[in-house]
């Protein structure tokens, strides 16, 4: 393990150690910050440990259903009625919840066609960027 220097200090703190024979150094590399330190092991190394990041949950409507809404919707916005299925998902176009969805929402008929619209834009732009800062009017 590589240690550095602390930053200065005053030149009668700097004599004080010297005659005390006292060094101050870090065990952390210049520049790397605290969040790369990791543990003490045993036998009072640092050890660094790597922290397994996981993946949300998909809690959305599944392909089938998205389909079937995009068909009775006939592939357009449902609030200005613009085609915009051919486009990408997410971006042009995306599927909204008519009742919304609660943090993880266990009520069944949550992701069915009969709940789900067809809206341009995404959760910020376009319809559905409007439903989701104005909900009470949508």
């Amino acid at each position: 393990m590589r240690s550095s220097r602390l930053p200065s200090r005053s030149a009668k703190r700097a004599a004080a150690d010297a005659a005390a024979g006292v060094v101050r150094t870090s065990t952390l590399n210049r520049g790397t910050g605290l969040r790369q330190a990791g543990r003490l092991n045993r036998s009072g190394q640092l050890s660094r440990t790597s922290v397994t990041v996981s993946r949300p949950v998909d809690t959305g409507p599944d392909a089938a259903t998205v389909a079937v809404v995009v068909d009775r919707d006939q592939g357009c916005c449902v609030r200005c009625g613009r085609y915009v299925v051919h486009g990408v998902r997410g971006r042009a176009w995306s599927v909204q919840h008519r009742r919304a969805r609660q943090c993880r929402d266990r009520r069944p008929d949550t992701n069915t066609p009969p709940n789900l619209i067809v809206l341009c834009g995404s959760a910020t732009t376009g319809c559905h960027g409007w439903v989701e800062s104005r909900r009470a009017a949508a």
